[in-house]
């Protein structure tokens, strides 16, 4: 058989690592978004457990709270997160209903420590519902924790900032979940592309063959036997049904190269606009987009979140002042540059950014001596961003490590001392998490279009080769002797006829093949390509000796191919170019090699060495780690001889 074109999903690809631009498997990218996210959702169920353990709830209670906490999470990762879950299916929707159990029964017994989880809820509809459908529910998710808050304590501050908690809880929960499974789908169908694209353009080829090659090879059959039921009592007719054979056979023959060369020229084309192109780009843009969008919606609440923290201790107005300042310089740094563009790669450019947000996260702790926090998370996710992997790491670890020493020093409360530590881990993941994906995501789609460029230039060239090397041949062979039953019908009517009829076997073979040649395999007997020769060269008056030795058993199916398609290339060189009357041809199958020698002793033309047909040749069998030589012997008779080993290929060859 003719190799399949194209396995694009063998070959290793780069893929954005976590702070940095080397290239890596893009096996990588689905792990990895999907730790984030675990990491992210559990850092946000421990505060919310550090609250249980804060208010004074007893071991039972914290026991119970943290059960639930790991439904919730299994619910949110395994359902809502896994990229296999149809999220319009009546299981997803009775998921739906626990989660919403599992957040607002536990308020009940755990109030103001359970208050953030509806978040997990408000993330999820906007996964679930259209927009029309999902933002008004989110917005009743996130008026409801008011609520809740206000019945708690009434005090508006507190009101405030967990709608605002809420609100960007909820949007980065949707924005990783919906990114993660973006990503892990992307990853999956990388290859969907290509092979969309080399289907459209097999079409196209096969309706192309069909209007050009297809009908002409029908008329010529049709003419063929009109001319064999003449030759007798009307050889002049006779003839003239093969002079237009031959004109039909020689403008096919024109046709084919001109096909063939033009798929060849088009091999660096771009991709067919029907090819599925649009649409995934369209779906990588709006992606893309998405993130964009959630980033900066999520960066500000985060903001807001940070300037309100500070509210809840008594603050001069200088210190305030200053510490807001510089909370909203680093908010205008991460958004502005750290998160402006989802294509733009890491580079040392961005150490100086990254060195001023360092400044101004920590400027206010250093200048009055308090744990300033909730926006370190800033540093520690755009270092990742930055830095190359095992540094940006070290940094986002030295980073919220730097929260815990600044805690013990100022804080004592130990609880509420690690929950800002969680706090600075989640804020740096959710920064690095929802930029990181949204690169991954523009670049998994330029990945599938590269695949489908790829795979489609190979399809192209593929196509190209075998229709010289099938059609060309077989339009080659019709010509020749066609030619030569023209030229003897007044003096050999007989051996016209059985000339003719070979060219009619001949055309008919072509017919088939012109109908699979677009396909992805061709599969060609060596046996039967063996008797056509012998009888072609018999009917062109060539003395021929054949012989075929099969020590090993059938040859599998790829070798009997490739070595069938050699000798009708040598075969029709012999006819076309040589002025020799003797042709010897070897079949051999012994000792693990299968070895076809073809042998003339005529003056081989200067095609026979240089033409593109020997060169396509050479190229399939030294694809299956065989050798093809062309040449002169010893002896002065031109030899074509090709080996290949029999362990190229799987399967025997029950062609017939």
């Amino acid at each position: 058989m003719v190799p399949s074109d194209e396995r694009a999903s063998a070959t290793p690809l780069p893929a954005w690592s976590p702070g940095a631009t080397e290239a890596r498997g893009v096996l990588m990218a689905p792990t990895l978004a999907r730790t984030i996210v675990a990491v992210v959702f559990c850092g946000f169920a421990g505060i919310a457990l550090l609250w249980v353990l804060e208010l004074g709830h007893t071991g039972g209670e914290v026991a119970l709270a943290a059960a639930l906490l790991i439904a919730l999470l299994s619910l949110q990762y395994f359902c809502f997160g896994h990229p296999g879950t149809d999220l319009r299916s009546p299981a997803a929707y009775a998921a739906l209903g626990a989660q919403a159990l599992l957040v607002y029964l536990p308020l009940l017994l755990f109030q103001g420590a359970w208050i953030s989880l509806p978040s997990f809820l408000a993330g999820v509809l906007l996964l679930m519902f259209p927009q029309r459908v999902a933002w008004p529910l989110f917005a009743l998710v996130v008026l409801g924790t008011g609520v809740a808050k206000y019945v708690d304590n009434g005090v508006w501050l507190d009101v405030t900032y967990i709608l605002v908690n809420t609100a960007t809880a909820g949007l980065y929960i949707y924005g990783l979940t919906r990114l993660a499974r973006l990503v892990t789908a992307l990853y999956e169908a990388r290859d969907e592309l290509a092979r969309s694209a080399v289907a459209h353009e097999r079409l196209r080829f096969a309706r192309e063959l069909n209007d050009s090659l297809g009908l002409s090879l029908s008329e010529i059959t049709l003419k063929g036997q009109a001319a064999l039921r003449l030759l007798g009592p009307q050889p002049d007719r006779a003839a003239r049904e093969l002079g237009e054979i031959l004109e039909i056979s020689r403008r096919m023959l024109a046709d084919v190269r001109s096909i063939a060369r033009e798929n060849r020229e088009a091999a660096s084309e771009d991709l067919p606009a029907d090819a599925g192109l649009e649409a995934t780009a369209s779906d990588t843009q709006a992606a893309t987009r998405l993130a964009g969008g959630l980033v900066v919606a999520v960066m500000v609440g985060l903001f807001l979140q940070a300037v309100m923290r500070q509210l809840f201790q008594p603050q001069d107005v200088w210190e305030l002042t200053l510490a807001a300042g510089c909370i909203a310089a680093a908010l205008g740094l991460q958004v502005g540059y750290f998160s402006r563009s989802a294509t733009r790669a890491p580079a040392p450019t961005g150490y100086l950014p990254l060195a001023v947000l360092a400044v101004l996260v920590y400027l206010p702790t250093l200048l009055f001596q308090q744990p300033w926090s909730g926006v370190q998370g800033f540093l520690a996710g755009s270092a990742l961003l930055v830095l190359r992997p095992a540094l940006g790491w070290s940094v986002f670890a030295a980073v919220v490590a730097s929260m815990a020493w600044i805690e013990a020093g100022f804080g004592g409360n130990l609880p509420l001392d690690f929950n800002h530590v969680l706090v600075t881990m989640d804020l740096g993941l959710i920064t690095y998490g929802l930029i990181w994906m949204a690169r991954l995501v523009h670049h998994l789609g330029a990945i599938r279009r590269q695949l489908a460029e790829a795979a489609l230039a190979s399809t192209r060239l593929r196509l190209a080769q075998d229709l010289h090397d099938l059609l060309g041949l077989s339009l080659s062979a019709i010509t020749l002797t066609c030619d030569l039953a023209h030229r003897l019908i007044a003096r050999d009517p007989d051996r016209a006829r059985a000339v003719l009829g070979q060219a009619m076997e001949i055309s008919h073979h072509a017919l088939t093949e012109a109908r699979t040649v677009a396909g992805d395999r061709h599969q060609m007997s060596l046996e039967a390509e063996c008797v056509t020769t012998r009888a072609l060269l018999v009917a062109a008056g060539l003395d021929v000796t054949m012989e075929v030795r099969q020590a090993d058993g059938e040859l599998p199916a790829e070798v009997g191919t490739v070595l069938a398609m050699v000798l009708r290339e040598g075969v029709t060189n012999v006819l076309r170019h040589s002025t020799g009357r003797l042709c010897e041809i070897t079949v051999t199958h012994e000792g693990g090699q299968a070895r076809l020698r073809i042998v003339n002793d005529g003056e081989p033309g200067e095609a026979d060495r240089q033409g593109s047909g020997i060169r396509n040749m050479s190229e399939r069998v030294a694809a299956l780690g065989g050798v093809l030589v062309a040449g002169p012997g010893d002896d002065g008779r031109f030899v074509l001889s090709a080996s290949i080993p029999r362990a190229s290929g799987d399967e025997p060859d029950t062609t017939s």
